[in-house]
């Protein structure tokens, strides 16, 4: 697979809002780079364990469908397919995060007298 061409003008990012969510974002962002999801997806595939996964991850992402995309997000940047602010996509799911999906504390029940 050749190589993305990195040395073009890096393009605007999406302008950010209170309504903007972390999947909102990232479209802007691979939009903004002139990039469909198909090669997106393909740029980073070869980081999956099955054919497509990449797309389907990313067309997820993109649509708000909660789920951990910590292993897309870091495989996008590290490779660097389309620029994007890592800080902005963290505080975007941060302030889109639902309290009720949160993972329970284990510790919070357990007696910890030693």
């Amino acid at each position: 697979m050749p190589a993305l061409n990195t040395a073009r003008a890096r393009p605007a990012p999406p302008r950010v809002n209170a309504a903007t969510t972390p999947g909102e974002y990232m479209r802007g962002c691979r939009e903004a780079a002139g990039l469909s999801v198909a090669r997106a997806a393909q740029a980073i595939a070869s980081g999956y364990d099955r054919r497509g996964r990449a797309r389907d991850e990313m067309e997820a992402m993109e649509a708000n469908r909660p789920s951990d995309y910590g292993r897309l997000v870091q495989v996008l940047r590290d490779r660097k397919v389309f620029p994007f602010d890592f800080g902005t996509f963290v505080e975007l799911c941060a302030a889109t995060a639902s309290p009720d999906l949160d993972e329970p504390d284990p510790y919070a029940a357990a007696d910890w007298e030693h």
